[in-house]
């Protein structure tokens, strides 16, 4: 049988250890190596999305400097000539670009206005500028009190309920103004009504009792402003005048509104517009939307309005 001698063994059991310290160092290379690997990537995912952060920030801040240029546009723009872009404009900022659209405010892009006005909110709504008014296609309607369960109104209309601490029904009042255009340029009231809702309180505040409504826009309107029993409308628009103003008013409670061209071949005037603006920066696109409506008259206007006085022509 074969024996290695002594110095053979001893020489062998150096290369064994020699192999086993080998393999230790690879071993702690390997791990090293994957620690700094991980190291490093967590750094680089770390640098992407702090460069990602500042990039999305500064798209978003050339997207409303898009949306500030547009509203400059609107300053000096003439209506109906050259204040909606027929296609976006482009421009850039530093090494950001910014792209923006402006359209008529949708809302009111029919014969039919809808909004919903919380208790002693007022809306205003252009009439001027109607295209194709005349004496025979004239008429407006008003409707309020859609309680739909998916339009954000939860009340019983059922009971008619006036006073807290029920659900009080809303009633409206309503103020149709003209503008004078004599020697002394102003607003004036051609009309001015209040309707109610409540079967009771009509009598001591002295307003007008609404009638039952209808389907509107596919929404169930409650109560319908009409202004007689003969006259199946709320008010009529003047052909003679040359700006005509809406304001309404929701008193008691939160209500939605609908106010009706009766003729289906006009439509309301423009309302506003509505501005859409891009920033990009990188591969970092952000939007802002921005809807500029028509000058309002001062809310001081109102107290004179709802006052119970009489503007003088």
């Amino acid at each position: 049988m074969f024996q290695f001698t002594k110095n053979e063994r001893a020489h062998l059991s150096l290369k064994e250890e020699q192999g086993q310290a080998l393999v230790l160092v690879i071993l702690i290379m390997l791990v090293a190596l994957t620690v700094g690997v991980s190291v490093s990537s967590q750094a680089l995912i770390g640098s992407k999305e702090a460069v990602s952060e500042e990039q999305s920030a500064q798209a978003y801040a050339v997207a409303e400097s898009g949306a500030e240029i547009a509203l400059k546009h609107l300053k000096t723009c003439t209506e109906g000539v050259d204040c909606l872009t027929a296609s976006p404009v482009t421009g850039s900022i530093g090494g950001s670009t910014y792209t923006y659209t402006i359209s008529s405010a949708s809302l009111l892009a029919s014969n039919i206005y809808e909004t919903r006005l919380q208790k002693d909110e007022v809306v205003q709504i252009d009439l001027s500028n109607i295209a194709g008014l005349t004496s025979s296609n004239n008429d407006v309607k008003i409707y309020f009190w859609s309680d739909d369960s998916d339009r954000g109104v939860n009340a019983d209309t059922s009971s008619n309920t006036c006073s807290l601490p029920d659900i009080p029904d809303a009633a409206i009042e309503f103020i149709y103004l003209a503008y004078d255009t004599g020697s002394n340029p102003s607003y004036f009231v051609r009309e001015k009504q209040v309707y109610d809702s409540c079967t009771v309180r009509p009598t001591s505040n002295n307003f007008s009792a609404s009638v039952t409504g209808g389907v509107i826009g596919g929404y169930d309107y409650d109560f319908y402003a009409k202004k007689s029993a003969l006259e199946d409308y709320s008010f009529k628009m003047n052909t003679d005048d040359e700006q005509r103003l809406l304001r309404i008013r929701s008193w008691y409670n939160n209500t939605w509104i609908a106010v009706v061209l009766h003729d289906v071949s006009i439509q309301f005037p423009n309302q506003g517009y509505e501005i859409v603006s891009s920033g990009t920066t990188g591969e970092n696109k952000r939007t802002v939307k921005v809807t500029k409506s028509n000058p309002y008259l001062p809310a001081i206007f109102d107290y004179v309005l709802f006052s119970g006085g009489d503007l003088q022509k």
